[in-house]
């Protein structure tokens, strides 16, 4: 038998509410007289959580007044001598969903339980969302137990893969979908369930699966309900750190802190502070084999950051200083390398036109301004513009190649 139990996100839920759920699944359709031989002398305890265990139970006793902690550890007695009782007839599942809200009693009673499941025909199945896990969360602290004493065992869910995709399409659309779309919605939603199934359901609805052979090239557009789930996760962060993710977001998927700081209302060590709070929700993370550089953890996270913004001015601010940062970036880089190759004298004004034409701003779209990607040279004018010649170093290659990879955010 499957007992389910779930966490309350919002205030006012009583306290056991998860265990009150699945007590009151299983007392439901239960014999009386069964059900007083599973609980015992504990039924009294219980029903004070329980109210619909004294309405199937009439008549039991009231429980003799004690001291909090030991009316607690009576009541956990209570509780998993029952559960124990009840799994002798028939094995038991417990799954307690989203323990990432559940009230500190509901942990220490799962921690007791745990404690007592040796040679019973029970098991619990709890599930969580590892981002929502702050240092200092009771849950923290509950696992830390758990794992200390080896009564439990942790499951990392990843992503979907491609073919699990292509699949999950085919079964919804009831037909085998092109690889072009399969790419394009495993791109924006890196394998993440909920957010594949939002996705196909709105191509289902406007119909373009249907004839997806006629398709030439796949958009895929972020539904309303995966942005909301995405901005109650941003809800979580300080006003001022998500002003500083949506500057971040207009630099691309990946950003630097130099840049960010430059652009940015907010610098020095209260930036860090920030960053650190981003990190620590797992909304940004630092890049491996790189200092001072961090990527948002999806890319979903960074096109809601992108497109919620409602102070246009602000993000046009924003951009107008981040394209005189990328020009006078460039700047101190051709002025470095045409110092050190006398070939490039006669190409360095041909190449900062363009750079300068790469990093002007357009006007404002859809509220948000924006970098023209069709004022970038193209590759064969990129080509013959290269500020080296052959005996240019690495190094100094590295550099000048550095003027050309700014067009629009990733």
């Amino acid at each position: 038998q499957v007992l389910w139990g779930r966490c309350y996100e919002g205030e006012g839920a009583p306290a056991y509410w998860p265990w009150v759920q699945v007590i009151r699944s299983y007392v439901h359709d239960r014999d009386p007289k069964e059900l007083m031989s599973e609980m015992g002398p504990g039924a009294a305890d219980i029903a004070q959580v329980v109210s619909e265990v004294r309405e199937r139970l009439p008549g039991l006793p009231e429980p003799p007044a004690l001291e909090p902690e030991q009316a607690r550890f009576r009541l956990f007695d209570s509780i998993t001598t029952f559960l124990k009782n009840a799994s002798k007839s028939q094995p038991i599942v417990l799954v307690l969903d989203d323990l990432h809200w559940a009230d500190k009693p509901s942990l220490l009673l799962l921690q007791f339980l745990a404690r007592e499941l040796r040679g019973a025909r029970l098991m619990a199945l709890a599930t969580y969302r590892d981002v929502e896990l702050r240092r200092g969360h009771p849950l923290s602290q509950t696992l830390g137990e758990l794992a200390r004493e080896g009564l439990s065992q942790r499951i990392l869910l990843r992503g979907l893969t491609e073919q699990d995709v292509a699949r999950f399409i085919e079964l919804t659309a009831g037909r085998t979908p092109p690889k072009a779309l399969v790419d394009a919605v495993f791109r924006e939603t890196e394998g993440n369930p909920f957010f594949i199934n939002e996705i196909v359901r709105l191509l289902v609805a406007d119909g373009r699966l249907e004839r997806p052979e006629e398709v030439k090239s796949w958009s895929v557009t972020i539904p309303q309900g995966v942005r909301e789930v995405v901005g109650r996760r941003l809800d979580h962060l300080s006003e001022e750190c998500n002003r500083v993710l949506t500057v971040a977001s207009v630099i691309g998927r990946e950003f630097g802190l130099d840049a960010l700081e430059r652009v940015s209302d907010v610098t020095g060590d209260r930036l860090l502070e920030v960053l650190e709070e981003a990190a620590a929700a797992r909304v940004i993370a630092e890049m491996p084999r790189s200092v001072d550089h961090y990527s948002f953890t999806h890319a979903l996270i960074r096109e809601t950051l992108y497109g919620r913004s409602s102070a246009p001015p602000a993000v046009c601010g924003c951009t107008a200083r981040l394209a005189r940062f990328w020009r006078s970036f460039t700047a101190r880089t051709w002025s470095h390398t045409c110092r050190s190759s006398p070939t490039t004298s006669s190409r360095a004004p041909r190449a900062a036109t363009w750079t300068r034409r790469s990093t002007t701003p357009r006007g404002p779209v859809n509220g948000r301004s924006t970098f023209s990607p069709t004022r970038r040279p193209s590759v064969t004018t990129r080509r013959r513009c290269r500020p080296w010649s052959s005996k240019t170093s690495r190094r100094k290659r590295a550099a000048a190649s550095c003027c050309w990879r700014w067009a629009k955010p990733n």
